[in-house]
C-alpha cells in the first residue's frame, strides 16, 4: 500500500483541481458543524462548515441553518454546551426538529432539569 501527502492537486496544466471524491468516507464525515460562543448575550458562530447563520429563537432555543440541503432522512447529531461560570455544570442539548435547511436546538441545565437556559459555549455536528 501507498501514501500520497500533499496540499494541492494539480492538472497536468498547472490548474488546480477539485478535492478528490471519496463515496466509502460519505457516511463518515460530517455533513455540517458549528461551535457558537456568547450564547447567553450575543450568539456567534465561531467556527463553522456548511452552516449560513444562526438564529437565536428564544432563551436557550436555536435555529442553526445549512449552508445547502442534502441532510438525509434519518440524520444523526451530536450536540452540547457549556456555561463559562461553572464548567462542571452539564447543559442538556437537544434536537427537536429538523429538516433540510435546518436544525433546531433547544438547551436546558441538567441540575435544574427543568426551563430553558442559554449555554455560553455549544457546538453541533450533523450526519447523514
Amino acid at each position: 500500500m501507498s501514501t500520497i501527502k500533499a496540499n494541492t492537486l494539480l492538472h497536468s496544466d498547472g490548474s488546480t483541481t477539485n478535492p478528490p471524491a471519496i463515496p466509502a468516507l460519505d457516511k463518515r464525515m460530517a455533513f455540517s458543524w458549528c461551535t457558537i460562543s456568547d450564547c447567553a448575550t450575543t450568539p456567534a458562530i465561531v467556527a463553522s462548515y456548511n452552516v449560513s447563520s444562526l438564529t437565536d429563537v428564544a432563551v436557550g432555543r436555536y435555529d442553526v441553518n445549512f449552508t445547502s440541503d442534502g441532510l438525509g432522512q434519518t440524520p444523526t447529531f451530536v450536540v452540547g454546551g457549556q456555561n463559562r461560570q461553572y464548567y462542571d455544570e452539564i447543559f442538556f442539548t437537544s434536537v427537536t426538529s429538523s429538516n433540510l435547511t435546518k436544525v433546531v436546538l433547544n438547551c436546558s441545565r441538567v441540575s435544574t432539569g427543568s426551563g430553558w437556559h442559554d449555554p455560553h459555549h455549544m457546538s453541533v455536528i450533523a450526519f447523514n
